[in-house]
């Protein structure tokens, strides 16, 4: 009888074992991994735009770190952009784990961010920055539509699209809010709809 139980509980841990197996290889062939991956890398590049922001303390040589952090936030966005055009059509269960990153921490973080430098609006003023960050602030806000839009809503299961729209539409608000506070006029269109829109024209195509 010891021996059948055993024999049981071996054979349960290996089925689960092989379970596990085939959800990490599933989820590995899906690119959630790689997708999730590269968003955090992205809101830690957007943390630095808040470090910049609030270490400036004006002058030109001081700008310098702002314009990098907007270049390291373009930059992850992009291989975030890439690597997204890859991945397969994700589950419920998949895309509600990469709304879940872009909800938190990523939303939240670029709320701060963008409070950050506004708050050093009279400094970048007086260094003639005014018109390089709304500029800089305009790319990175176009860059996230075309992420949203282009990459990673056709991806998304459908079913949660409308979960989607919500921090999306909140990270839009927030960069166009940083390009208006310094004259620039946010050449990206709001993602709310367009999300929906993006989704079902990939799944028509599917």
């Amino acid at each position: 009888m010891q021996v059948i139980k055993l024999t049981f509980l071996a054979l349960c841990t290996t089925l689960v074992s092989a379970g596990h197996l085939l959800t990490l290889r599933h989820r590995y062939k899906s690119g959630t991994d790689l997708l999730v991956n590269d968003l955090l890398r992205l809101d830690e590049a957007i943390k630095t735009i808040t470090t910049a922001a609030n270490n400036y303390t004006g002058g030109q040589e001081g700008y310098e770190a702002i314009r990098e952090s907007f270049a390291e936030v373009n930059r992850t966005n992009r291989i975030a952009y890439r690597d997204a055009m890859t991945i397969m059509p994700q589950t419920i269960e998949e895309s509600n784990q990469i709304i879940s990153i872009v909800s938190d921490p990523i939303a939240p973080d670029i709320t701060t961010a963008v409070d950050a430098v506004i708050a050093k609006k009279s400094l970048i003023d007086e260094a003639g920055f005014r018109q390089e960050t709304a500029d800089g602030l305009n790319l990175i806000s176009y860059d996230h539509d075309t992420l949203s839009l282009v990459a990673v809503a056709p991806k998304l299961n459908p079913l949660t699209i409308p979960a989607a729209a919500v921090p999306v539409l909140r990270i839009d608000l927030d960069w166009r809010r940083g390009v208006a506070a310094f004259g620039g006029v946010p050449l990206a269109p709001l993602t709310k709809g367009g999300l929906q829109e993006a989704s079902d024209q990939e799944h028509d195509r599917q």
